[in-house]
Order: C-alpha cells, then structure tokens, then sequence
C-alpha cells in the first residue's frame, strides 16, 4: 500500500543528495590548474602514489604522520618548553631576591647610613680610630694614595675591613715591607671608590 506525507512549504520534493567527497577536491584542482608548474607536479605525484601499493601508501601515510610530529615537537612544543624552564626559573631567582631582601630590610637602614664620601676625611677619620698615623695622604681621579709608617699589621687589616665596609672606598693594591719589630710595617695602600 502506498503512503502519502504531505510536505510542509519549505521542503522541497527533489531528492537529498550527500555530496561527494570528490568535491571537495574540485577547489584544490581548479587552484592547481591556474599554475602550470603546480598542475605538472600534482600530476607526477598523482601518479606515483598511483603506482604504490596499498601496503605501501599506508606506511608512507604512517611515515608522514611520524615526521609530521617529530616536527611539531622539536619545532614548537620544545622551543616553547625551553622558553617556559627560562621563565619559570627566572620567576624563582626573583622570588628568592625579592625575600632576601626583605630580610636584610634592617641591614638596609644601616647600608643607606655609610659614608659614601671616600675623600681623604674618611680615610684619615678612620685610620685615627684604630690607632694609626697616616704618613701622607694622597688623592686623584677616583683614587687616594694613603703611607702608613710603623704601624701594627693586624690594625692595619681591620681598618682595611672597616674601610671598605663602611664607605664606598675598595683597596686597588698594596704593598707592605715588615720592619724589624715584629708586628710593624710600612704600608702604602691605593683606594679607588
């Protein structure tokens, strides 16, 4: 027995059609077909993976696919990744900076109160406070020269110490001669700032 459905207004009695899938490929020939060379070329490739065997066009299938992926991870995902490593390291660097110097906040307060002269006072000031006599004192362009005579080695280091951690002043060279009393020397210091 025959049925009738009645059609609603906008279905159309032709009937449904799926596309092919050759279609898709009409796009891609015209494209091809405008250069020559191009056109050349896709007809020597067509007819070589022609000639393959099933076998063998599904190994280069696999193949391409492999190399397709090694490309992807070598050429993007690991670059990237480098990237990343740098970032997340440098990330941690400043972390570990930023929560030294919260740490050190009260050494801070002390560093910010140093002399930051470096002029002959400073070295003269200084060199009184352990006890020292400064033979001559000498200053140039970012340097002083600074004699000592007869004056006890270990004073001499201490002040050195406390010179350079109280002022912006860095010893640049040294000589020391001993004298004939043990523990005395004659010093000549170079100081750069």
């Amino acid at each position: 027995m025959l049925q009738f459905r009645r059609l609603l207004p906008f279905e159309s009695r032709a009937p449904r059609v799926s596309p092919s899938p050759a279609l898709w490929r009409m796009g891609i020939v015209a494209w091809f077909g405008k250069f020559p060379v191009l056109e050349r070329r896709r007809t020597e490739l067509g007819l070589w993976w022609g000639a393959r065997t099933p076998r063998e066009r599904r190994l280069l299938i696999a193949l391409g696919g492999a190399a397709a992926l090694v490309l992807l991870i070598v050429g993007i995902y690991r670059p990237l990744s480098d990237v990343r490593a740098r970032a997340v390291a440098d990330i941690r660097t400043y972390e570990v900076l930023a929560a030294q110097l919260r740490i050190a906040g009260p050494d801070l307060a002390r560093l910010r109160a140093i002399d930051r002269a470096g002029s002959q006072d400073v070295v003269t000031r200084t060199a009184s406070t352990f006890g020292l006599a400064v033979g001559w004192v000498e200053a140039g362009e970012g340097a002083i020269r600074v004699s000592l005579q007869d004056a006890d080695f270990t004073r001499i280091v201490q002040w050195l110490v406390d010179l350079e951690t109280t002022s912006t002043l860095r010893v640049s060279d040294i000589r020391i001669d001993r004298q004939a009393t043990p523990g005395l020397v004659n010093a000549q210091i170079g100081l750069t700032s």
